[in-house]
């Protein structure tokens, strides 16, 4: 009778088998893990794209509705510094007046920033009142509490946040234009720039941070449509840019015309007639 002789893994083997399948798992766990990290990343910078967009947009709105020129209309900036951050509050009120000459708050805009101690962030606040209401429940809120402002949080974690008002001045040496963080005056400005981000801001050698303005949404608002806008033309070189064709000296030319003359001239049939007539 024959023997069969299986013969079974050994020890070592199978230790060495396991820790290779060990590795494996550990590859494509770590590969698993960086995917969804990347993914993960993608997708908020995405929303935090989004989501600057949006708010840029709702200032936008805002301020181009409440500054129309079919009301009396204030406009209002002031800023502060708290824990080293400029904070912001705009306030745009549009006014109608009744037959007694009354003065009634159509439209009501403010929005305001306040620094986040606990983030280190800032957080963003809109507040909507007059005759036009924006919300039932806030509507209710006002007229229950007509003196105070009910504000809501539009968005927090705002790593950056500028609201500033561009003026032309004249000097010596030219226009010049500078930035101004506070508006009280009583016509309205030419316009506003609005400036926020969600980026992280960077930390240079010399230990001060700041947001890298390509991080940052930079919107101009005009707020006086009917002011005139100085343009300067300014001649361009077209020669220089696009490259001067070189002029040919005159013998040249003219050489060129014969040539061209010569080719054009049909081909002489003389040969052909003849043959024709014998």
């Amino acid at each position: 009778m024959r023997k069969i002789n299986r013969r079974a893994f050994a020890l070592v083997e199978l230790l060495t088998a396991l820790f290779i399948v060990c590795i494996l798992v550990m590859a494509l766990t770590t590969i698993y893990e960086s995917s969804t990290n990347a993914i993960a990343a993608i997708n908020q910078r995405i929303e935090k794209g989004a989501s600057t967009s949006e708010i840029m947009r709702l200032i936008v709105d805002d301020v181009t509705k409440a500054s129309s020129a079919d009301t009396d209309t204030s406009f209002t900036l002031r800023s502060k510094l708290s824990g080293g951050i400029a904070l912001y509050r705009l306030e745009i009120a549009s006014k109608i007046y009744d037959n007694s000459g009354k003065e009634l708050v159509y439209q009501k805009i403010i929005w305001q920033s306040d620094y986040d101690l606990f983030t280190g962030t800032i957080s963003l606040y809109r507040c909507s009142g007059g005759m036009i209401p924006a919300d039932p429940v806030l509507s209710t809120e006002a007229k229950e509490n007509p003196q105070s402002d009910i504000f809501v949080p539009v968005c927090q974690g705002l790593t950056y946040f500028t609201i500033q008002i561009p003026q032309i001045q004249d000097t010596p040496e030219g226009q010049i234009i500078n930035y101004l963080d506070q508006w009280e005056a009583a016509e309205m400005p030419g316009g506003v720039i609005v400036d926020l981000s969600f980026e992280p801001p960077v930390e240079y050698v010399t230990g001060e941070t700041e947001v890298l303005i390509e991080d940052r949404l930079i919107e101009s608002i005009s707020l006086n449509r009917s002011r005139e806008y100085r343009f300067q033309f300014i001649a361009k070189d077209l020669d220089a840019a696009y490259g001067q064709e070189e002029e040919l000296p005159a013998e040249e030319t003219e050489q060129t015309e014969e040539t061209q003359m010569e080719e054009d001239k049909p081909a002489d049939t003389g040969n052909v007639k003849r043959e024709a007539a014998e």
